[in-house]
């Protein structure tokens, strides 16, 4: 279907290549296609559309460089070739991207502080960087890099706001990373129980949410694995089964993502004398 509406307006684009509307539509239906091809860790795939959303954006605010649309969506690309570097085992050539849509972020919220889009922008740059740094090896920088995530996304509207709620419950998700990669399980656990918290209140909200299953899924994964290498072996089942409970769901409805699955699989090969495959349940006992 995506491929199909990319089909679409090019044909558009090519019989109206003035049209800066339709040139920005192009780019926007590459980044739609880049996330479903990021999502099945096809990100060297991803990262070629990226970077056509990104020559395309560029020549848009060559013509038009005071339009913090076009700005902002450059770097919208620049974050997410990033995570598309990082799934495809780039983490380097990731961390120049993030670096990029965080100056990008920067140079709006600085012109604009006001703009509760530039400042979450920010934010989410920040978090996804974290995830960068933790890949590679750099668990410091990355839990400075979630805790800056923290700052721009949980503000006293978040709980009221389910955006910032949920992105809000990443950021502290990227920040029990850091600190588990950093030795620091004590610390590493109350931050995924703040992301597992975020998640629950966020799906309450809008159960048919698969994101935000997602979300929840992921936090309570990371927990069981705080918990297992803290010697807390029944917390870890629990844990995990609440994690196997939404991948489940999620199955159910076609909605599992390959990135997912992948994180399903390594938290069971992480730690396989606590779970086990059996009916998607966590081993008893």
């Amino acid at each position: 279907m995506r491929e199909q509406a990319l089909a679409q307006i090019e044909q558009i684009v090519a019989v109206s290549p003035e049209d800066t509307a339709s040139q920005f539509e192009l780019a926007n239906t590459e980044n739609r296609l880049s996330h479903s091809l990021i999502d099945a860790r096809q990100g060297v795939e991803a990262g070629r559309h990226l970077a056509r959303m990104v020559a395309i954006l560029g020549e848009l605010a060559r013509a038009d460089p005071k339009n913090a649309l076009y700005e902002r969506s450059l770097g919208v690309s620049q974050i997410d070739w990033g995570t598309a570097l990082r799934v495809s085992g780039d983490p380097s050539g990731a961390l120049a991207h993030d670096r990029k849509a965080l100056d990008i972020a920067g140079h709006l919220h600085a012109a604009d502080p006001a703009n509760a889009d530039f400042c979450s922008d920010i934010g989410i740059d920040n978090r996804r960087t974290a995830a960068t740094l933790i890949d590679l090896n750099r668990p410091a920088e990355a839990e400075a890099k979630a805790r800056l995530a923290q700052q721009a996304l949980c503000v006293p509207s978040a709980p009221a706001n389910t955006y910032l709620q949920a992105h809000c419950g990443r950021a502290w998700l990227a920040d029990g990373n850091a600190r588990f990669a950093m030795g620091l399980a004590v610390r590493a656990r109350m931050a995924d129980n703040v992301a597992v918290g975020c998640a629950q209140r966020t799906l309450l909200r809008d159960p048919a949410n698969a994101i935000y299953r997602f979300d929840l899924a992921r936090a309570n994964a990371a927990l069981a694995i705080v918990l297992a290498a803290s010697g807390q072996s029944a917390a870890a089942r629990q844990a995990f089964h609440e994690a196997e409970r939404n991948w489940q769901a999620l199955r159910a409805t076609s909605a599992l993502t390959a990135e997912d699955a992948a994180r399903a699989d390594q938290a069971r090969r992480r730690f396989p004398s606590l779970f086990s495959r059996d009916n998607g349940a966590p081993t008893p006992g």
